[in-house]
């Protein structure tokens, strides 16, 4: 019969690796906020631009706003820089020919198909013919 001697041990080097992880994360989160700010600061310069200058790289009044309404640790460049590509491929789709897509659902009751009429009169979606009015006299 065989008997387990040895416990488990914490594996050595844990607590350093948490710490570096720790660190690591801090380090990333506040290199993107330091760069958030320069790109907010440097975009202030779009606030002074007049329509026809933001029209020219393909932005409006409007997307300057919308960029600095967002809070301070976002960058106000990513979405400046989705609202020109935007626009970009829209202008490009329109000028291609290109038509948008239809991405309406099917229904999802079935429709009723219009049946053409013949001479005789026929009942609902069956093929039977059915008298007409003028032939069978009610009584």
């Amino acid at each position: 019969m065989s008997v387990i001697t040895s416990t488990a041990k914490p594996a050595e080097g844990s607590f350093p690796r948490t710490i570096f992880a720790l660190a690591a994360a801090v380090s990333l989160r506040l290199k993107r906020f330091v760069r958030a700010y320069a790109n907010r600061s440097d975009a202030t310069v779009l606030a002074g631009f007049d329509e026809r200058m933001l029209a020219d790289i393909g932005l409006t009044r409007s997307d300057v706003r919308d960029a600095f309404a967002e809070p301070l640790w976002e960058d106000p460049t990513n979405l400046l820089r989705a609202r020109v590509l935007e626009r970009r491929l829209n202008q490009y789709r329109i000028g291609f020919g290109f038509k948008e897509a239809d991405l309406s659902s099917p229904p999802l009751a079935p429709q009723p198909t219009r049946a053409t009429r013949s001479t005789a009169s026929t009942c609902c979606q069956c093929s039977k013919a059915r008298p007409s009015s003028a032939t069978s006299s009610g009584g």
